[in-house]
C-alpha cells in the first residue's frame, strides 16, 4: 500500500512524514547527554523540571484561583464608576480598558502578579476614583506578588536542590560499585598467585601507591600510616 500511495498525489505528504521520522535519531544524542559528566547541570535542570511538575500544576491553579477572585472583585468595584456619566470620558474609558470586563480584569491582574511594578501604572485610582479600590490592589499585590509568589519559588528551589542531591547520591553510589568490584578483581587475582591471600610489607608499599586502591581502603574505612 506504500508504493500505490507515493505514486499518487500523496506522495509528498508521505516523504514529509518520512523526513520527520528521520528526526527521531537525533535520540541518539540523550545518550551522550546521559553519559557525559559536562552535561552534569543539565541533567539536574531536566530532572528537577520532570519531578517538579505536580508542583507546578497546582501552582499554577492557585495563582489562576487567586487571581479570578481579585479580578471578579475589582470588577464589581470599579463597575457603578464606568458607568457614572458624571466621570470623565476619558478615565471611564481607560478603566474599561483595564476592568470593564471580568476577562480585563483577570488580564490586568495576571500583569500586576507577573510584572515587577505593574500596579504602578493604576495609581490614578487613588485619586481619581476612591482609595479603597488602591487598598485592594496593594493587599493582593502583598499576598499575591510578594508572599506566594516567593513560596512557589522557594518550592521551585528546592525541588531543584533535591534533585541535585539525587544525583549526587547516584553518582556516589556507581562509584562505590566500581571500587568494589575492583577490589573483588584485586582478591581474585591475589588468590590465584597465591595459595592464601596474604601479602608482604613491600606488596603492600606497591599497593598503597595505586589511587584506586586508596580509594578503595576509604570506602571501606581503612586509614593508612
Amino acid at each position: 500500500w506504500v508504493l500505490p500511495a507515493l505514486t499518487n498525489g500523496g506522495s509528498a505528504k508521505i516523504l514529509s512524514m518520512l523526513r520527520v521520522f528521520r528526526l527521531l535519531r537525533l535520540a541518539k544524542v540523550l545518550r551522550v547527554v546521559r553519559v557525559m559528566k559536562a552535561f552534569e547541570p543539565l541533567r539536574v535542570l531536566v530532572q528537577a523540571v520532570f519531578s517538579s511538575i505536580g508542583a507546578l500544576l497546582w501552582s499554577m491553579a492557585l495563582l489562576f484561583l487567586l487571581e479570578i477572585i481579585g479580578a471578579i472583585l475589582l470588577a464589581q468595584l470599579l463597575a457603578s464608576v464606568i458607568k457614572d456619566e458624571t466621570q470623565d470620558l476619558q478615565l471611564r474609558q481607560k478603566i474599561w480598558n483595564s476592568f470593564g470586563t471580568m476577562v480585563r480584569s483577570w488580564l490586568t491582574l495576571f500583569e500586576i502578579t507577573m510584572a515587577p511594578g505593574g500596579f504602578l501604572q493604576h495609581r490614578y485610582l487613588f485619586d481619581d476614583v476612591n482609595p479603597v479600590v488602591s487598598f485592594v490592589i496593594a493587599v493582593y499585590v502583598f499576598i499575591v506578588t510578594f508572599a506566594i509568589i516567593r513560596i512557589i519559588t522557594a518550592l521551585f528551589l528546592k525541588e531543584t536542590l533535591s534533585a541535585s542531591d539525587e544525583e549526587h547520591r547516584r553518582q556516589m553510589a556507581h562509584r562505590r560499585e566500581r571500587r568494589q568490584e575492583y577490589a573483588k578483581r584485586l582478591c581474585s587475582s591475589l588468590e590465584e598467585e597465591l595459595e592464601q591471600a596474604h601479602i608482604d610489607r613491600n606488596g603492600l608499599a606497591t599497593l598503597l601507591t595505586f589511587r584506586r586502591f586508596t580509594d578503595w581502603l576509604d570506602d571501606a574505612s581503612l586509614t593508612t600510616f
